[in-house]
């Protein structure tokens, strides 16, 4: 058998010019993910799933002690190397090293078709995209739902399949809408009988993927129920900060598709000419990268404001479906390597044209910690009131209770009661605290508030004139790189306190 298989190898690696263009590919993606890691914008997310993580650390759960709108293990994946360094760029070469797994372990999904060719446009389609090189290097959880997918698909081809179910789970308790995944994973397997696996095992697949996310995701809805199920679905669902009409949640939902289309153009062209060349090819496999990809498309239109980072799974299944069967188009080798050049140069030049996330004068990393750390120093042990927790995790300082989510800590759609409950501010905490001058320093963008109404942005204003004075004023700060001014309160206000707005 092991000769059989050297054997196999030999011939998915015949062409030399197919294993010179896998190695090539995967110098450019080791390459392109380090870019990323040091010279990526930071996402306004990547700083709340951070201070999730230190929570953890000092003892303060997601839904217990703070509002939190993903999974519990979300924050748990990074409590670890945040405890250790907590910085952002130890976070994301974390990511960057799931990721580059995650690539790995798709090339030997692909090793069982046993063809030349596979691996380099694996790499190329995934590995070498600018969206997903820039969404699974952020301090977030896409490269690890990413690697938990891929290990389950590989799990499930070998014939494990409580081990995939298991894994999968595992995905969805980071991300409550890949639980379809799971559910996905186990319909085939009681529809197709893989490897002669009968319905009693099945259902014992069943209940090893049910088993991860109960465990990790029971005890909060058991200690912690409505929390727990406004964080992980209803804030979702509802449009979050705010009631969204119906022209405005179709409008979101538009833009979701058309920029997803924009930036996984190439892996979806090729993952089209896949389906068309190769029709006589398709098996159970493709089936479920297929069916998984479309499934999960349409679970992440559902949230009132879906956004195309939620689309990295789906681009992940359709760039395997693609490097499984493109390998087999006979083609000459010039035409191989012209193929490979334009799939480099379109993947990277996304990012020229429609998704500007790389700075290269001043590693934005450098930017968010130098601001923090100043930040942290005009405070002393005073409260900050801020909507980026990436300043507070690279300054060194905590955020007062409520303020843990950055920009979605602000709802203007639950009443005041109801967010004191799950740990959310409203536009009367923030007047109210302002006008009580209750923080030492507050760092704001110019659309910070913008989601107040008209007669609460005029009262917070004339609070935030009367209360505070103007110490510092920064640029280019944040995801979208704008003006963050930095007040401290006045003399006179020193002292005031008011009433924490989180219960």
């Amino acid at each position: 058998m092991p000769d059989q298989n050297r054997k196999n190898d030999r011939k998915m690696n015949a062409d030399p010019w197919d294993r010179r263009l896998t190695a090539t590919a995967a110098v450019f993606v080791v390459l392109w993910t380090l870019v990323h890691v040091f010279f990526a914008i930071p996402s306004g997310d990547e700083g709340w799933y951070l201070a999730a993580a230190r929570g953890i650390g000092q003892g303060h759960l997601p839904y217990l002690h703070s509002f939190f709108t993903q999974g519990p293990l979300a924050a748990l994946v990074h409590a670890p190397i945040v405890a250790a360094v907590p910085t952002l760029i130890a976070a994301r070469l974390q990511a960057a090293l799931a990721w580059l797994f995650a690539l790995w372990l798709g090339a030997v999904w692909l090793r069982a078709d046993r063809l030349s060719g596979g691996r380099w446009w694996w790499l190329a389609l995934a590995g070498a995209s600018s969206f997903m090189a820039n969404m699974n290097t952020l301090a977030m959880t896409p490269a690890y739902e990413c690697l938990a997918v891929i290990a389950s698909l590989l799990l499930w081809r070998r014939g494990r399949v409580g081990g995939a179910l298991a894994v999968s789970s595992v995905a969805a308790a980071m991300r409550v809408s890949l639980a379809p995944w799971t559910a996905f994973l186990w319909v085939f397997t009681v529809v197709t009988a893989l490897r002669g696996t009968r319905l009693r095992e099945a259902w014992r697949g069943a209940w090893a993927g049910l088993l991860p996310f109960a465990l990790l995701v029971g005890p909060f809805f058991l200690l912690a129920p409505e929390r727990t199920w406004a964080g992980l679905v209803g804030y979702h669902l509802g449009g979050g900060q705010s009631a969204v009409t119906g022209v405005a949640v179709l409008k979101f939902k538009a833009w979701f598709w058309l920029w997803w289309i924009v930036f996984a153009a190439p892996v979806l062209a090729a993952a089209l000419a896949a389906w068309r060349l190769q029709p006589q090819r398709r098996d159970i496999h493709d089936a479920l990268l297929l069916g998984g990809a479309l499934l999960l498309s349409l679970v992440h239109t559902l949230p009132a404001t879906p956004y195309p980072k939620y689309q990295v799974v789906p681009t992940m299944l359709l760039a395997l479906f693609a490097a499984r069967h493109l390998p087999r188009v006979n083609v000459s080798r010039l035409t191989r390597i012209a193929i490979f050049a334009l799939l480099l140069v379109s993947q990277a030049g996304l990012h020229w044209f429609f998704q500007r996330h790389l700075e290269f004068d001043e590693p934005p990393p450098a930017v968010e910690r130098r601001v923090g750390r100043e930040i942290g120093r005009l405070a002393g042990s005073g409260d900050v009131f801020l909507f980026e927790p990436l300043l507070a995790v690279e300054g060194g300082f905590s955020l007062p209770p409520g303020l843990e989510m950055g920009p979605f800590s602000l709802t203007t759609r639950w009443d005041r009661t109801t967010a004191r409950h799950l740990g959310l501010l409203t536009a009367a905490d923030v007047v109210e605290g302002l006008s009580a001058a209750r923080w030492d320093v507050v760092a704001v963008h110019s659309g910070d508030l913008a989601s107040l109404d008209e007669g609460s942005r005029v009262a917070a204003g004339a609070a935030l004139r009367d209360n505070y004075r103007l110490a510092r004023r920064y640029e280019r700060v944040g995801q979208y790189r704008t003006p963050l001014a930095v007040f401290t309160r006045r003399a006179a206000q020193l002292g005031t306190t008011l009433t924490p707005p989180v219960e």
